[in-house]
């Protein structure tokens, strides 16, 4: 799958994640807390997610870090690619991409 065509997915799943927080947001909001309902929409997220690390073949786990560590690229943290000297900021899904289209590898 070349670049193009995974931006094309992490596009939608950015939005995806971006309206889950809003539903979570506002659920807590109404009922002081997220609840059952809460815990369906992050856990559909995570499904989600793991189906499309199947797609990416996505073997170390690049979607769970940027989402979650990384912050969905807030945090803007660096990560090592095997065979290079210098370490990579990834701060938006267009980095995320090239790391995954070169089925990039921690280091």
């Amino acid at each position: 799958m070349n670049k193009t065509e995974i931006l094309k997915h992490l596009v939608r799943w950015e939005e995806e994640y971006k309206r889950a927080n809003k539903m979570s947001d506002l659920l807590r909001k109404l009922f002081q807390t997220g609840g059952e309902i809460d815990s369906v929409i992050w856990s559909m997220f995570d499904k989600y997610t793991q189906t499309l690390a199947v797609l990416f073949d996505d073997e170390f786990d690049w979607l769970p870090w940027y989402c979650f560590e990384n912050d969905m690229g807030k945090n803007n943290m660096n990560i090592y690619i095997e065979g290079r000297r210098s370490r990579k900021k990834i701060g938006n899904i267009k980095q995320l991409a090239a790391v995954l289209e070169k089925k990039g590898t921690a280091k």
